[in-house]
């Protein structure tokens, strides 16, 4: 065992404490107290690690992944990476890497998944994460990683400007899978603690949930009955900075209102929509949630950029939460898909938490989306 393990061992891997899963917040705190995660900013959520930009950007060809051995840098150097200014805009089209700030050596016991941030994925900037000798995309494994990663970075709509220092992905950090089954999910739903709730806080009890039979998750699906069911993108030249304070962009230079008839939407190939799910999702602080692909039978199309779910989302403060929908962000790869109310529209896999977090998401005043409900922008529009 590696020496800096020792002084963690009990917290993460120890058979002390007994107990697998995601790592909470204060787990998170102790790796980055014992050198295993370094240049670290902020403080940890309830689950999960932001990771943030530097200033060392290139612009390359397309995205790519690194084969076991391969670092990224040099990857990119052989494919023709050229260095960009990274305070200049980031234009619709093109494909850019840029480093990460945060650096690993993780317990051997503890390996990472990544997913963007909220207000990432909303203004449909597509990132994925990439690290050294890692073939695969938002992964650090297996467990013990140690190496830099780094941010592909696409613009789908609109150029933006994405500053150094910028929270653009979060990690979430396991010592086990401990996915739910669909037997579990059935046992731990119930009318006073349930995970899902309609609109009206009336929980979704077991015989009316609607379960997929890969890997125990629940399917949530599209809410059309609004006069206003979303956003679409605007395919414009108007930079978005994503430093813009909070509250502080006229959503109509970004967005136009989603309107429908006879509550059917007709989606275009390759436009970004902001819709939501017409149930209430309420995690309680002993699990984590992330939002997965449907099977792609339900159609060809992504409901979700962002996809990790706090503990304690909809939870309320003390467990008198009745849930709270979410946001979903939807592209279609079909020449022309119609959604209808009611339709399945993304899938939501739960985890155990391999200890409480110390403050759940409910409890935080930072959180930007706790007030929600309905289709909701990145925090820096202003929405009347």
């Amino acid at each position: 065992m590696r020496e800096r393990e020792r002084s963690i061992f009990f917290f993460i891997g120890g058979h002390t404490m007994g107990q697998y899963g995601a790592l909470p917040d204060t787990l998170i705190r102790e790796m980055i107290a014992g050198g295993f995660i370094i240049n670290t900013q902020g403080v940890p959520s309830p689950a999960s690690l932001d990771v943030h930009l530097s200033g060392e950007c290139y612009r390359i060809k397309g995205s790519f992944l690194p084969k076991k051995g391969e670092e990224v840098y040099t990857l990119a150097k052989e494919l023709g990476a050229r260095k960009y200014d990274i305070s200049n805009p980031l234009t619709v089209g093109e494909t850019y890497l840029v480093a990460i700030e945060e650096e690993f050596t993780l317990p051997t016991s503890v390996y990472g998944y990544v997913n963007p941030k909220s207000s990432t994925g909303r203004n449909d900037v597509h990132v994925r994460i990439v690290a050294d000798g890692v073939p695969g995309f938002d992964s650090l494994e297996p467990g013990g990683y140690a190496g830099r990663a780094w941010a592909l970075i696409n613009p789908n709509s609109y150029p933006v400007v994405m500053p150094p220092g910028l929270a653009v992905s979060q990690i979430r950090f396991f010592n086990r899978d401990t996915r739910l089954s669909e037997l579990e999910i059935a046992l731990a739903n119930t009318k006073d603690n349930p995970f899902l709730c309609y609109p009206n806080g009336d929980p979704i009890l077991h015989e009316h949930l609607t379960t997929s039979q890969h890997g125990g998750s629940l399917i949530l699906t599209v809410d059309l009955s609004r006069e206003v069911v979303g956003y679409a993108a605007r395919r414009t030249q108007e930079v978005f900075d994503f430093g813009a304070a909070k509250g502080s962009v006229d959503w109509r230079d970004f967005f136009d209102e989603v309107r429908v008839r006879k509550e059917v939407f007709e989606a275009e190939r390759d436009r970004f929509y902001i819709l939501s799910t017409g149930q209430c999702l309420r995690v309680r602080p002993e699990f984590a949630c992330e939002a997965v692909d449907l099977d792609s039978r339900s159609g060809d199309f992504r409901a979700h950029y962002a996809g990790f779910i706090d503990p304690g989302w909809g939870y309320g403060k003390n467990g008198e939460g009745r849930g709270r929908t979410i946001t979903l962000e939807v592209r279609s790869s079909e020449r022309r898909l119609c959604f209808r109310h009611g339709q399945p529209i993304a899938r939501f896999r739960f985890e155990r938490m391999c200890a409480l977090p110390e403050v759940h998401y409910d409890l935080l005043d930072t959180s930007n989306y706790r007030v929600q409900s309905g289709p909701r922008l990145s925090k820096h529009f202003k929405v009347d």
